[in-house]
């Protein structure tokens, strides 16, 4: 299994950023001998909601196409965001979220685990709820809502911005039994159940 991590963009960064990945998935791979880790590297000028979503289906397609890798094998792990306060928003931008969820919804074909906290300074957990309904059928998609207490206590310094929770140790001893390591055994378990039905 092939686990593609998509994380965010810094225009600080902007044409020197280096791949990286969280301890919660490095700890994916030196757990389970079928995983391999992907992330993008966006060096790149300026970038836009629906780069990131090229990005991430460019990805899919490379692997597949290139790779042979079936799609059901593919995980995309999407990156935590803040859950500092929401920030005044325009309405061109929450229209934008409505948007990229709505795409999200008819467009992801492979197993993805999405993470989002209570209280996200770009989203609500409230846009969410229709795209959880439409998962609710989608065994390959799960998501997954972190509460905000139990982020701090595996993040004491992240009071204010949790953006670099998910890149402490602490995180992933929290987080990696309970959440991911099920998430990549379901997957795991529906490729096996696959196979034994093309074999038959």
């Amino acid at each position: 299994m092939l686990i593609i991590f998509n994380h965010g963009y810094s225009r600080e960064q902007a044409t020197t950023f280096k791949a990286s990945f969280p301890p919660i998935l490095r700890l994916a791979e030196a757990q389970n001998d079928d995983v391999v880790l992907f992330a993008q590297v966006r060096n790149t000028v300026s970038l836009h909601s629906a780069d990131h979503a090229g990005f991430i289906e460019a990805a899919v397609e490379f692997f597949h196409a290139q790779h042979k890798i079936p799609v059901e094998r593919i995980i995309l792990a999407f990156a935590p965001t803040c859950h500092g306060q929401l920030i005044r928003q325009s309405t061109e931008t929450k229209i934008r979220r409505y948007q990229e969820i709505e795409r999200l919804t008819q467009e992801l074909r492979s197993p993805a685990l999405i993470v989002l906290y209570e209280g996200d300074s770009y989203y609500e957990l409230e846009d969410w709820r229709s795209f959880e309904i439409t998962a609710r059928q989608l065994p390959q998609i799960r998501v997954a809502k972190l509460d905000k207490h139990a982020v701090l206590n595996a993040c004491p310094p992240c009071v204010h911005d949790s953006h670099g929770a998910a890149y402490r140790q602490e995180f992933a001893d929290a987080y990696f039994r309970a959440l991911l390591q099920p998430f990549i055994e379901s997957v795991r378990a529906r490729i096996r159940e696959r196979g034994r039905t093309d074999g038959e």
